[in-house]
């Protein structure tokens, strides 16, 4: 999930805020989004503008994000879910939840975008 601290202002409209989002985010919701995809401008004096929390609660920011040149870029494939542009959601609870794609039933991270995720057996 991705949180936004409470001492960091934000806009989805291109207002003044320490983390200014792309305008239309919201039409990244349920799609994926290749690495290396500006999602957001970054005032200078802002160390920390997101924190993203795995499902054990692990801060894996760095893990999925980087600030370049004040734009706040991703590192891997994501799909973001049920992103909200409401404040009150947002510092309630997250901006939204972040997905990777996985092999079902086996685990592990899909190598093969080629190849489906399911097998259909026949008699």
């Amino acid at each position: 999930m991705i949180k936004i601290p409470e001492t960091v202002s934000f806009s989805f409209d291109g207002s003044d805020a320490d983390i200014q989002f792309i305008q239309g985010i919201e039409t990244l919701n349920f799609e994926e989004i290749p690495p290396g995809t500006a999602i957001a401008t970054i005032k200078e004096d802002v160390a920390v503008p997101i924190v993203v929390l795995n499902e054990e609660g692990e801060d894996i920011t760095h893990q999925l994000f980087k600030i370049n040149n004040h734009k706040l870029v991703n590192l891997k494939t994501l799909m973001p879910a049920m992103l909200t542009l409401e404040e009150h959601i947002i510092r309630q609870d997250c901006l939204c939840y972040v997905m990777e794609r996985y092999l079902i039933g086996m685990g592990e991270k899909a190598g093969n975008d080629d190849k489906p995720i399911w097998s259909v057996e026949t008699a």
